[in-house]
């Protein structure tokens, strides 16, 4: 299942979970933090991974943002080509169609 996204009024990250009823958007596990909110960014992954260890994951890291007021907002990536890589053989595959004159544009790498 995609990551389920609930977004407020300005499109910015209210929650995500693969198990939401109601959502806006899909996560695809590709995230840009500015060097402006990086330090936010490394406090919540920190604040984490104290909590949980090292099995924290991103989405939970924009979700204690969100909850700290530091909504996330989105893009939408739509019409736009990415790889899905969860294991070799996928970066095998998204690395041979990176090479090849067919792929044009990547958007980014996501998570499962």
């Amino acid at each position: 299942d995609d990551m389920k996204v609930q977004l407020d009024a300005d499109q910015r990250v209210i929650t995500m979970s693969k198990t939401l009823d109601k959502w806006d958007a899909g996560y695809v596990g590709m995230t840009f933090v500015p060097a402006a909110c990086r330090a936010r960014y490394d406090e919540a992954v920190a604040g984490l991974r104290a909590e949980l260890g090292d099995d924290c994951a991103v989405e939970q890291v924009l979700v204690r943002l969100s909850e700290g007021g530091s909504r996330p907002s989105i893009v939408d990536i739509s019409g736009h080509g990415w790889y899905e890589i969860d294991d070799p053989s996928e970066r095998a595959m998204a690395e041979r169609a990176l090479a090849s004159s067919e792929v044009q544009t990547i958007v980014g790498l996501g998570e499962g």
